[in-house]
């Protein structure tokens, strides 16, 4: 299929500023960078610890982008209201959407039991693959043993498969990546057509960035990603502050102070952890946009309707298209008020600032997801950095404020609020996020374990899913197929990690093609690894804002340091969901 073709089916990427340089006359002329500086409106009242560990600081002094020159007017967009506004800071949350999807007294005490689960399963299938062996000493060629072969032989012709698709499908996306290089913002505003419902210009974007003690500069850094939008002023950002972080307002201010011509608005929150809560993003999330809604639409007057809400965190840098192209997908699809739109996640931006097991780990992770995102057989979930309609956020009454796991827990919450009539549609844009480093690779490699548990948390949500599926109403078919994708990442992939790497050596009378399957798999994966790895960061990421990564197609050492995954994955993967599983389950 040619590119131009593809990008019908596809979506776009595009290239990165190495900075945020004035803007020229030509781009101003193309709506390339076009700041207008519109008063700052105020906010909402804050935010929370998003980015617990991550304490990675810039490695060069941070230029402030320059300031743009007045504007007189500004879009039908940016103007719904014409009352002024006291502040940046606004503290009034919305109370009026609060009777979301909500677990009965009967589903908590279901919840709380169905928490064990994960550790439970995890627990069978280590004594299985441990005791399992013991029996070919005294047994042979019974039942047991049989059967033994036959599972363990099941575990990896899954395995192989999964990642085969997987692996395949990041070349699909990568190909879909480029062919949407070609693609200018310009020409993802002309693609809405003159006729349709919702026009290009009526869209406002808030973007919320959940911190928590992050440097100034951290959060400066993302703020120029969104800066080099270009339709930046069509861009809320709300700065979603911690009552904990003494420097809150102070920061604040001072991002306020540099950015805040170059967006409609730029806002912030400051959040204080209630009884009930758990301090986390989830919370800081509910928070910020709960008073941003009531800033936004109650008192200026915006329509809910036109609204999509992004959260990302502190260290997230965006391509300059990135929303143009999710502008366009808004307003194209029928469906808007059921979306989720989920960027390419990749952790490409200090991948050489971590120790080489973390960034063989991170490598795995932004190339696997590129495969996950843009494969049709697999039924996706938001990550991280995901967007999604106001009203739809409305509809599921927010982000929980009583969760650790936020994305997918917000997912599940809009899929029970719809009766499961929600769904995901990529956005094929590399988002960059940064690894997680600390002052010494050892520190940095515990900060990597953490960050790995936390996100293992998840698990919890398979407990949730089964309670809500038997009290919620929704396809029956959908329920089945939203659990198993919960259990198979959180409950499955652990398994079938350990089942696949150690099963040659506790049979060791396998049979011969087992082992060639086994070892074919070790050698194409590496591989395909080693390929894609190149893809991304020669082709994909070219001149990136803020990115330190190198841009050479292939290196000896970086093929040989890939090698490294098995022993990657099972340090900074299988481990910590085993020690997440077992802290739930205490």
């Amino acid at each position: 299929m040619p590119l131009s073709s593809e990008l019908e089916h596809a979506d776009a990427a595009g290239t990165w500023p190495v900075a945020l340089p004035p803007p020229s006359a030509q781009q101003k002329q193309q709506g390339l960078i076009v700041p207008q500086p519109i008063r700052p409106a105020a906010l909402v009242d804050g935010t929370d610890a998003a980015n617990q560990g991550r304490r990675s600081e810039p490695t060069v002094p941070h230029t402030p982008p320059p300031t743009p020159p007045p504007t007189p007017t500004a879009t039908a967009a940016t103007t719904p209201a014409t009352a002024s506004t006291p502040g940046n800071m606004v503290e009034k949350p919305d109370t009026l959407h609060l009777s979301g999807p909500q677990l009965t007294e009967w589903g908590h005490k279901w919840f709380t039991i169905l928490a064990r689960l994960p550790m439970c399963h995890s627990m069978f299938w280590v004594l299985f693959f441990v005791l399992a062996p013991l029996t070919t000493g005294w047994i042979h060629d019974t039942l047991v043993t049989s059967f033994t072969y036959r599972f363990i032989t099941i575990w990896m012709l899954y395995g192989v498969t999964k990642f085969a698709m997987t692996m395949g499908y990041c070349f699909v996306g990568a190909r879909r990546c480029m062919a949407a290089a070609q693609v200018s913002s310009d020409q993802w505003r002309e693609r809405v057509p003159a006729s349709n419902e919702i026009q290009f210009d009526d869209v406002v974007h808030v973007v919320v960035i959940p911190n928590f003690a992050e440097p100034v500069e951290t959060l400066a850094r993302t703020l120029d990603t969104l800066a080099a939008q270009a339709h930046s002023q069509q861009l809320v950002v709300v700065l979603a502050m911690e009552a904990r972080d003494k420097k809150a307002h102070l920061t604040a201010s001072t991002l306020t102070a540099r950015y805040g011509s170059y967006f409609m608005h730029l806002l912030y929150s400051i959040h204080t952890v209630t009884e009930g809560e758990v301090g986390g993003k989830s919370s800081n999330e509910n928070w910020a946009m709960r008073c941003a809604k009531t800033r936004l639409v109650d008192e200026l007057g915006y329509d809910p309707s036109h609204i999509v809400v992004t959260t990302c965190d502190a260290d997230t840098y965006f391509h300059p298209s990135h929303f143009s192209y999710l502008t366009y997908k808004f307003c194209s699809d029928e469906s808007r008020y059921l979306r989720f739109w989920q960027g390419c996640t990749c952790f490409y931006p200090n991948v050489h600032d971590v120790p080489m097991l973390c960034g063989v780990r991170y490598t795995l992770l932004s190339v696997g997801f590129l495969g996950q995102l843009c494969n049709p057989f697999a039924y996706s979930l938001p990550f991280a950095v995901y967007s999604l309609s106001l009203n739809l956020a409305l509809e599921a009454s927010y982000w929980d404020p009583a969760v650790i796991p936020e994305d997918w827990h917000m997912y599940l919450r809009c899929f029970y609020a719809t009766r499961g009539n929600v769904g995901v549609n990529p956005i094929y844009l590399p988002v960059g996020c940064e690894c997680v480093v600390d002052d010494t690779p050892w520190t940095s490699l515990k900060a990597c374990y953490q960050q790995s548990k936390r996100w293992q948390w998840g698990a919890i949500d398979v407990g949730f899913i089964v309670v809500m599926n038997a009290i919620k109403r929704a396809p029956l078919l959908r329920k089945i197929v939203v659990l198993y994708t919960a259990w198979e990442h959180h409950l499955l992939y652990n398994v079938m990690w350990i089942a696949m790497i150690l099963a040659p050596y506790i049979f060791p009378t396998w049979g011969y093609w087992r082992f060639n399957l086994w070892v074919s798999f070790l050698v194409w994966n590496w591989l395909a690894l080693v390929m894609l790895d190149g893809i991304y960061r020669a082709w994909l990421l070219p001149r990136r804002q803020h990115f330190k990564h190198s841009t050479e197609f292939f290196s000896v050492h970086r093929a040989v340091t890939m090698m490294l995954y098995p022993l990657s994955d099972l340090v900074l993967f299988v481990v910590p969901t085993f020690h997440a599983h077992l802290r739930m389950a205490l």
